[in-house]
């Protein structure tokens, strides 16, 4: 899957003659203008086939010598949208902050962007206020679990912060006291992702700062939040340049130029029902990659001389 490439057991299955096959393929152009990586292809050209999230990427492993390719999307967008997690929300949305308050969450905040993330918020406030808006409720939810705890010791030292896992009990039940004048939330949990997201009036994705790429931009997407992300994106070359030609996510070299792109989203005068319908259209329109997969499947491997295990597969079907 993705970028999760290992030699040894591409070597050992071509060895043994099992078809192995890379899907959601990412082959990045963060080193456009060099070279193809050798040592990269010859691994890569080790797979019977490749299922490509888009057609560029499909192009650069057909140059590395790759064969046997289809373009199937990226079947993230096939996953389940967590209810129960979207249900919580509408029980705490309103005690969390008053709906009259914008709330932004900045998800999967990585290590080394720190900075650029702490600008970032001052700016959002900044911004708003200058605006005569009231600074929105930051909720900041780190990538890493080992992040926790020096996350809410930097943000503590600049603002009024709470800990999800002191403020909410299992069951996403507020059992705390949330301060008056809370500023930031930290999400310290694993797995709750959507709920930050359920929450959130516009959402930054982590790892835009940081040269080695943003995160994933689709669950906020899923959910029809309007996306915000940093200059990095090479990572998620697909589908952030569909999401940006679409006009469903924003993008900004720096932290001051991203607030002001989030705090007009936040309080520009944009029909929210037509912002809100571009997110949904988009997202439908890119579903249906696991169902690609499965229907390139067959064809992959009659080509590569597999054929007996699509018939095998069939005539176990028969009743």
């Amino acid at each position: 899957m993705e970028a999760e490439i290992w030699p040894m057991m591409i070597d050992r299955s071509r060895h043994f003659k099992v078809p192995l096959f890379l899907c959601n393929a990412q082959y990045s152009d963060h080193k456009s203008g060099r070279a193809p990586d050798q040592f990269l292809a010859k691994i890569c050209t080790g797979y019977v086939g490749i299922f490509a999230k888009s057609k560029p990427q499909a192009d650069r492993f057909r140059h590395i010598g790759c064969t046997h390719i289809a373009i199937t999307g990226e079947t993230r967008f096939d996953q389940n949208v967590p209810q129960n997690l979207l249900d919580s929300v509408i029980l705490v949305r309103e005690k969390l902050a008053p709906m009259s308050r914008k709330i932004v969450t900045i998800a999967s905040a990585v290590e080394g962007e720190e900075s650029e993330n702490l600008a970032l918020i001052d700016e959002i406030r900044n911004t708003a206020i200058s605006r005569g808006e009231t600074a929105p409720l930051i909720i900041y939810v780190p990538r890493a679990t080992e992040r926790f705890v020096p996350i809410t010791q930097i943000l503590n030292d600049k603002f009024t912060v709470q800990n999800r896992s002191v403020l909410f009990d299992d069951n996403l039940c507020i059992v705390g006291t949330v301060e008056p004048n809370l500023d930031i939330l930290v999400g310290d949990s694993f797995g709750e992702m959507y709920f930050y997201l359920g929450l959130s009036d516009a959402v930054v994705v982590g790892g835009g700062f940081d040269r080695r790429g943003a995160h994933n931009i689709i669950e906020p997407i899923a959910v029809q939040k309007p996306v915000f992300v940093g200059p990095y994106t090479w990572s998620i070359e697909y589908p952030a340049k569909e999401a940006l030609d679409a006009g469903v996510l924003k993008q900004a070299d720096t932290p001051a130029l991203l607030a002001v792109d989030v705090v007009d989203g936040l309080f520009g005068c944009d029909d929210i029902n037509v912002r809100w319908k571009a997110l949904l259209d988009f997202y439908r329109a890119h579903t249906g990659s696991a169902q690609k997969v499965i229907d390139c499947l067959p064809r992959l491997l009659r080509e590569t001389g597999f054929a007996k295990i699509v018939d095998d597969a069939r005539l176990s079907e028969t009743p």
